[in-house]
């Protein structure tokens, strides 16, 4: 079973994103993270939802959306 929940570095692995860039998008409304204790946890279907939302976003503006693993992402 995969776990509901990631927790910040397991967030920034899962996303490519750094730390900083995770609490800016929360901090600007983009993303949502869950506090238990002392620790910040993301639910995997919130990462999912917002890796969408940058999609199609990005398919809206006309940018290319690189994939991961492509030649360009690599370059």
């Amino acid at each position: 079973m995969d776990r509901l929940m990631l927790s910040l570095p397991e967030a920034c692995e899962a996303t490519g994103l750094n730390r900083t860039a995770l609490y800016a998008e929360m901090a600007a409304g983009r993303l949502r993270g869950v506090k238990v204790g002392n620790r910040r946890f993301f639910p995997r279907d919130e990462l999912v939802e917002y890796v969408d939302r940058l999609r199609s976003e990005s398919a809206r503006d006309g940018s290319p959306c690189v994939e991961q693993g492509s030649e360009e992402a690599t370059k």
